[in-house]
């Protein structure tokens, strides 16, 4: 992005920000591009990380983690609630819960 001295104050601070924001590492996109990336995104995710699963519920259960593949990661919200059979399934074949925010 180039900064034009005639932009005004917003458009400059607008233009600053962005500029920070991809410093972080975040990809900016136009609303139209979303879906390709996304899919591009979850395709890249999920050849490298082929045992990890992740899982945007409220609750997990037994019926949620029995297919999945031993010594895999179960990637989960910090407040989902794990059932204990759904525990014990994990323990049994090895699958690490890690919680995000």
């Amino acid at each position: 992005y180039s900064m034009n001295p005639n932009n005004s104050f917003y458009e400059r601070k607008m233009l600053e920000n962005m500029e920070t924001i991809e410093k972080y590492g975040i990809e900016l996109a136009e609303a139209k591009d979303l879906d390709t990336l996304l899919i591009k995104k979850g395709k890249e995710k999920s050849e490298k990380n082929q045992n990890i699963y992740y899982y945007d519920k409220n609750v997990i259960t037994k019926s949620d983690v029995y297919k999945m593949k031993k010594d895999s990661t179960l990637n989960i919200n910090q407040k989902c609630i794990v059932t204990d059979l759904a525990k014990e399934h994990l323990r049994i074949n090895k699958i690490d819960i890690k919680y995000r925010d």
